[in-house]
């Protein structure tokens, strides 16, 4: 005989309420708990520790932090590698980026 068999049909309502109240009450919960770490995270960037405080200090004119990595190689045309790196240098300033977030695929002089 099975244990549900000694349940009238208002017991089984209650048992699955409850569980659908402990389920809705955990989902809750998880819900206040993004809001809170998304509130903490857009406090932490406002403060200046996050990766939009690097992007508004850039628009600011304060220095980027500098980032890790490469994007690839370079063709040279005519030009040698001290002139290429200071316009590298010169277009990621303007554009307010890293030198890594740009590609460049061929530098060359033009007459």
């Amino acid at each position: 005989m099975s244990i549900f068999a000694a349940l009238s049909v208002a017991e089984m309502f209650g048992i699955s309420g409850m569980g659908m109240l402990i389920v809705f009450s955990a989902l809750v919960f998880l819900m206040f708990l993004i809001y809170a770490l998304s509130a903490i995270i857009a406090w932490a960037e406002s403060r200046g520790n996050g990766p939009a405080a690097v992007t508004a200090g850039a628009t600011a004119g304060a220095s980027l932090v500098p980032a890790n990595g490469s994007a690839g190689e370079v063709a040279l045309g005519n030009v040698d590698e001290a002139t290429a790196a200071m316009l590298m240098a010169i277009v990621a300033d303007d554009m307010k980026l890293p030198l890594n977030r740009l590609r460049f695929i061929s530098i060359r002089q033009v007459d």
